[in-house]
């Protein structure tokens, strides 16, 4: 393990923050814009109506954060493997580098079983929430002008 101060740590992650500042606030603007206009952030749903895989992740994560168990596994409950994994990645990032395939491995373990989840989940639930089908979808509505 690689000895870090607090300052060290902070001046890293304000590096980080600096460096990626444009893809974040494009993601802002973004999020925001697609809210506005049409209710939704998910360019998945925008575009097809369908749910994609981290579909009630956000939600999850704040019923997470409330202790709230019971509704984050109910939005999405592979959030319990997501929240390790972010902060693997953040670890390997900032403390441990040499542990940085291991956080890989599982974030490559927790991408393939939030894929599983989806496809359960889209079987057994849809179109009941929390997997809604959004009926405004760019698709619909072009494929409806044009017929």
């Amino acid at each position: 393990m690689n000895k870090h101060t607090l300052a060290d740590l902070a001046s890293r992650i304000g590096q980080d923050l600096l460096r990626i500042k444009f893809p974040l606030l494009l993601t802002v603007i973004y999020f925001t814009a697609a809210f506005l206009f049409t209710g939704e952030i998910c360019p998945l749903r925008i575009l097809t109506g369908f749910p994609c895989p981290g579909c009630g992740l956000t939600r999850a994560g704040f019923f997470v954060l409330t202790g709230q168990w019971g509704c984050a596994a109910q939005m999405n409950p592979t959030v319990f493997l997501w929240i390790p994994a972010l902060a693997a990645l953040f670890f390997t990032r900032y403390l441990f580098p040499e542990a940085k395939r291991y956080a890989y491995a599982f974030l490559i373990v927790t991408a393939v079983f939030t894929l599983i989840c989806y496809t359960v989940r889209m079987a057994l639930l849809f179109p009941e929430p929390p997997l809604t089908y959004y009926r405004e979808n760019l698709l619909s509505v072009f494929m409806n002008s044009i017929l």
